[in-house]
């Protein structure tokens, strides 16, 4: 398994080694009892959270180019609409 850059892929489906832009390679079974799964934080939980941040993140901002109406909100949909996949 790897990721690859490009739809070079040959006659058989299969991904070429060196078109490969790195490998993937199983977690060694010592390290397995380590790994979690906390799951996913839900669409509103997430805006909230995004929210909070650039809001955070804006005070500096605002004291240089002075307040703007909409930016928190431009920024969090911008966020929000990045993770939708």
């Amino acid at each position: 398994l790897g990721y690859h850059a490009g739809p070079k892929v040959s006659e058989q489906g299969m991904i070429r080694l060196r078109d490969l832009v790195y490998r993937v390679h199983p977690l060694p079974p010592s390290l397995q009892v380590h790994i979690f799964d906390f799951g996913s934080l839900s669409v509103s939980v997430e805006k909230k959270y995004s929210s909070l941040i650039i809001q955070h993140m804006l005070k500096d901002v605002t004291k240089t180019i002075g307040e703007y109406e909409g930016l928190e909100r431009f920024f969090t949909k911008l966020i929000c609409r990045a993770q939708d996949f």
